[in-house]
């Protein structure tokens, strides 16, 4: 079944496992270690993208294990992670490896 299902990967498109990025939770550039701490409380998701003026201008994103030891008041960009972008036009299979 896992086998199957790898093999399957290499007929799916970007598109098709993408989240558009208006359903995806952010925060601004200016959050602090606080806000995502109560921000992941209400969210399920594994990382916070960080923006800077526009959603479209992702800066880092944030995981939560980044922040573990920072101050509540310090910039959670200051922690993050800078982003990898992908186009609807990259394989699958290349982003995985």
């Amino acid at each position: 079944v896992i086998a199957a299902n790898i093999f399957q990967l290499g007929s799916k498109s970007i598109e098709q496992v993408m989240q558009p990025i208006n359903q995806i939770q952010m925060l601004p550039s200016n959050a602090t270690v606080v806000q995502m701490r109560n921000l992941m409380l209400k969210s399920k998701d594994e990382y916070i993208p960080i923006y800077h003026k526009q959603h479209e201008n992702i800066i880092a994103v944030a995981h939560p294990r980044d922040l573990l030891r920072a101050q509540d008041s310090k910039r959670v960009r200051d922690f993050a992670c800078p982003p990898w972008f992908i186009t609807q036009n990259s394989s699958l299979l290349e982003i995985l490896r």
